[in-house]
């Protein structure tokens, strides 16, 4: 599954990997990020059984692929700015 080229699987990992790391630092940003990504990641299961079952694309189209590379690049740099500002803080 990961060797598809729109496998999501580790876009998935990676977002929830740094809700672990997040949630200690910056809980709501975690609160507001890995959630809203599950829901898009469901959104989007929907959508394609949809497709499957009655062969016609919603109004809406998207890739997944591209929406979990800009949610988890944002993520990450949230993390790195709430880790720097943790960081700065504990050297004070």
């Amino acid at each position: 599954m990961c060797k598809d080229k729109h496998s999501t699987v580790f876009v998935t990992a990676s977002i929830l990997g740094l809700g672990a790391v997040n949630f200690f630092l910056n809980p709501m940003c975690t609160a507001i990020f890995v959630p809203s990504y599950l829901v898009l990641l469901s959104i989007d299961f929907i959508k394609s059984i949809s497709v499957i079952k009655f062969g016609k694309n919603p109004l809406w189209t998207w890739k997944m692929k591209d929406i979990g590379y800009l949610t988890l690049y944002t993520f990450c740099a949230l993390t790195a700015m709430a880790a720097t500002k943790a960081g700065i803080s504990k050297l004070k």
